[in-house]
């Protein structure tokens, strides 16, 4: 490669991990999102799959709640995971208070945008 090539790709990943530092934690939220999103449906998929011999609208209804609580779980875990040293005193101890007003707000949110979209469909 060329010295221009190699100039202009070191400029990008230096720009790219720039980018990446700056806004970590919109990154990482929606990685939890997407993640959980992923999980869900592959779980739901499957349970519908398992459970095809059950009548139409129970299959159905076990599916959405299968799928609603894997996806709350599995990005529950990553949200905390990603943002757990956030949630710690000084001497070590888990900051309820601080841990339980971010969940309500994260609930808030997600079920106003459950609303939109349970409305529009």
């Amino acid at each position: 490669m060329s010295n221009t090539m190699n100039q202009y790709i070191r400029k990008e990943y230096v720009n790219a991990k720039k980018y990446f530092h700056k806004n970590k934690q919109y990154i990482l939220l929606n990685r939890s999102i997407f993640t959980g999103i992923i999980a869900a449906v592959l779980i739901s998929a499957l349970s519908s799959h398992i459970m095809r011999d059950l009548e139409y609208h129970l299959n159905i209804s076990y599916t959405i709640a299968i799928s609603y609580i894997t996806h709350y779980t599995v990005f529950g875990l990553l949200y905390y995971h990603d943002n757990k040293k956030e949630y710690l005193l000084e001497d070590g101890i888990l900051d309820t208070k601080k841990l339980g007003k971010n969940i309500l707000k994260i609930i808030f949110s997600v079920g106003v945008a459950e609303v939109v979209y349970v409305v529009t469909r």
